[in-house]
């Protein structure tokens, strides 16, 4: 039996950034924990950090409204800027996801 194989904060904010790409939504934390644990297969309590960091490089965009946080990251802006995860080569190398993206059911060995 083996042990699953916690995910590094690189492929933390890779899952990250994909879940912002495919959604095309805003997302406060709160939506982001409830979320991110089912479909990226991150622990709920390593969620928290993951937004923030990319604010800090640039790559999402926070805003206040009230009192809560919105989080997004539209493809466009990261087009505008010439991103490599924009133009899709990172994941076009390795057949559309990382591995450690893929939803738990398609990591199961047969």
């Amino acid at each position: 039996m083996s042990k699953k194989k916690g995910l590094n904060a690189e492929e933390k904010r890779t899952c990250m950034m994909e879940m912002f790409s495919e959604t095309k939504d805003v997302f406060q934390l709160k939506d982001l924990e409830k979320i991110a644990p089912k479909e990226k297969g991150m622990t709920a309590m390593s969620v928290k950090e993951v937004p923030q960091s990319e604010v800090d490089d640039g790559m999402v965009d926070c805003e206040r409204i009230g009192t809560s946080d919105y989080y997004w990251a539209f493809t466009s802006k990261a087009l505008r800027a010439g991103t490599p995860q924009a133009e899709g080569s990172e994941l076009s190398a390795v057949g559309g996801k990382p591995e450690a993206c893929r939803p738990a059911e398609e990591h199961r060995e047969s």
